[in-house]
């Protein structure tokens, strides 16, 4: 990569951090990163700068090769970072280099097959089980308690979860969701109270957006405060990108009997 393409690369970064302080922009790029959590944060803002819209996206010889899909002339490429590994030592990454990609949208010919075209639309239909499943995958205990005048809260001390007994599966979904983030990110935090709440329920959005579940009832308007407040946006967000993979994974492992290698790709 020459040092002009690295110059643009990095002040593009740094304007898609700057231009997600409103809370209709964060909330898109938390859609995004729901559709590519198993890319590293700078990867998902690289994309999320140059097509908001994207979807799944491979690269050139592996749409012809693998998805027997080619990319329509004219289409312009996603420029994101790709690890390189020393010839020596295949476990260690030696460098980084820019490489392009293409959105399904960028593409023709065969169709996809079913369970690709399941995971881009996301789309999770029995609520019993998915709330079995983030169950079995809480780091922590859960118990259900009717004297409780909140919808859960997390407990570092007793290392539980405490849940009102009786909610709707909608809401039980998205509490726990949000609670097993507080158990997963801030166990030992000296985050403020209100980056802990934002940085839960960006997990929660997130995990909820990739299984096709309402995201309606989240709201990040506090947002740019909070980004002033700590200066630690992306340390926030590195951590946000992080939990919300790995619980998906976890959940795809339960909820997906067969998990393709396609969809579950390592980490750029």
């Amino acid at each position: 990569m020459n040092p002009k393409e690295t110059e643009q690369i990095v002040r593009s970064l740094q304007e898609s951090i700057t231009s997600l302080q409103s809370d209709e922009s964060y909330r898109r790029y938390l859609s995004l990163l729901s559709r590519f959590h198993t890319y590293s944060f700078r990867n998902t803002l690289l994309i999320y700068r140059q097509m908001p819209s994207a979807t799944y996206v491979a690269g050139y010889h592996t749409w012809m090769k693998e998805f027997e899909r080619h990319v329509k002339k004219g289409e312009k490429g996603i420029r994101i970072f790709a690890p390189c590994r020393c010839r020596r030592d295949p476990e260690e990454i030696a460098f980084f280099r820019c490489i392009s990609v293409f959105d399904v949208s960028q593409t023709e010919g065969r169709p996809l097959n079913a369970f690709i075209s399941e995971k881009i639309q996301g789309t999770i239909e029995d609520e019993d089980a998915f709330l079995h499943a983030l169950y079995f995958v809480c780091p922590v205990e859960v118990r259900e308690r009717k004297d409780m005048d909140i919808h859960g809260c997390y407990d570092p001390k007793a290392q539980c979860i405490y849940l009102k007994e009786g909610m709707e599966k909608k809401l039980a979904i998205r509490t726990l969701i949000h609670e097993i983030a507080h158990a997963s990110m801030h166990t030992r935090s000296s985050l403020s109270r209100r980056t802990k709440e934002v940085e839960a329920e960006s997990v929660a959005y997130t995990v909820c957006a990739h299984y096709g579940l309402d995201t309606s009832p989240y709201s990040f308007g506090y947002i740019a405060g909070w980004m002033e407040e700590e200066n630690s946006f992306e340390k926030s967000m590195h951590a946000i990108s992080e939990t919300s993979s790995a619980l998906i994974q976890q959940l795809d492992q339960l909820l997906i009997p067969k998990v393709s290698a396609h969809v579950l790709m390592p980490k750029a």
